[in-house]
């Protein structure tokens, strides 16, 4: 009985297919990298999308290839990436402290806020940072649409006085934060999106199969019921809603029954019970890989797909207020709530 191919796990945990709208994503990442020592006025380069669309995977992918993981570890790093913290009582102090550690300081928890930011501005300059990549913008926004103030104003700081050009990775609501602080949304370029791939739309169509089909080569010799016509491919794009990473979900949970299971042949059988493992779904769930799954019904199994990966957001949350104006004292000042979306 053939058994796993033990190489496949690494296999796909490596696995990254570039699309047209990540090499578009990638290639402006790039270019605001190598103008970042050009010019005195410094940007903030926007990077939004949906949750499991590939932006952290774009930002780690872009760091790999300018540090490769054989470079010496003393080598000097002018890309230096960082995530957001989630902090709902100090997000400012959170956010210097994360930014801290991730330049390597000892003592990133020792000081006051402002201790720590005047620190902070030197440290960079003395490593020679020239660009941050931060991921998950969105934890500056509370669920129910507060934003933090104090973080928007930290990032002018960076870009002002440390001169550091910005990457900002994050959700549709991340513009909430970058709209709260007039001097910052005059920094910010014009947002760089990685969205879903869009079935209705035929070149995005044709690259969501042309990436069904990269993720099923680069697993061979896996052996994957194959795709004949597009009735086959939208049985993918329902149960993974458009998304990269939860297509790679669905490979993940495959690969585990499938060693369980000690073969290498997959049927529709396996595929149905890998998605309904891989995907949370609210309430009753479509099951696109089942043999009676009516795949001309496109206007079902394109509703489904979109409420993939959504949040329900919270009615009444407050439009985006500038720092300009916004009050001061005990109701004033930074958001309470930095929770992730």
């Amino acid at each position: 009985m053939p058994t796993l191919d033990p190489t496949l796990t690494a296999r796909l945990n490596q696995l990254v297919v570039r699309h047209s709208q990540f090499e578009a994503a990638y290639a402006a990442i790039d270019e605001v990298v190598r103008e970042a020592d050009l010019y005195a006025d410094k940007s903030l380069l926007p990077l939004i999308g949906p949750s499991r669309a590939g932006k952290s995977r774009l930002l780690e992918t872009y760091l790999d290839a300018l540090y490769p993981q054989d470079l010496d570890a003393q080598a000097p790093r002018s890309v230096r990436h960082v995530t957001m913290p989630t902090s709902s009582s100090r997000p400012r102090r959170a956010a210097l402290m994360k930014l801290q550690h991730a330049l390597g300081h000892p003592f990133f928890a020792v000081g006051d806020e402002d201790a720590m930011l005047i620190r902070l501005v030197p440290m960079l300059q003395s490593l020679n940072v020239k660009v941050l990549l931060v991921d998950e913008l969105q934890r500056c926004v509370s669920p129910r649409g507060q934003i933090n103030y104090d973080v928007a104003d930290l990032f002018t700081v960076l870009l002002d006085e440390a001169k550091v050009t910005i990457v900002a990775a994050g959700l549709e609501n991340s513009a909430n934060v970058l709209e709260a602080n007039n001097q910052l949304t005059n920094r910010c370029l014009q947002a760089v999106r990685l969205p879903r791939f869009d079935w209705i739309d035929p070149p995005s169509r044709a690259e969501f199969m042309g990436l069904v089909d990269a993720f099923s080569e680069s697993l061979a010799p896996l052996r994957l019921p194959g795709c004949d016509d597009e009735a086959d491919y939208f049985r993918w794009f329902v149960a993974c809603g458009g998304l990269v990473g939860h297509l790679h979900k669905i490979f993940r949970k495959l690969l585990v029954q499938l060693e369980q299971a000690k073969r290498m042949k997959v049927t529709l059988e396996d595929l149905d019970a890998a998605h309904r493992a891989a995907v949370y779904y609210r309430g009753a769930k479509l099951r696109p890989f089942a043999r009676d799954f009516a795949t001309e019904d496109e206007v079902t199994g394109l509703t489904y797909a979109a409420r993939i990966g959504e949040r329900l957001d919270p009615p009444d949350a407050p439009l985006p207020q500038d720092s300009s104006t916004r009050p001061r004292g005990k109701s004033g000042g930074a958001c309470r709530q930095g929770a992730a979306a």
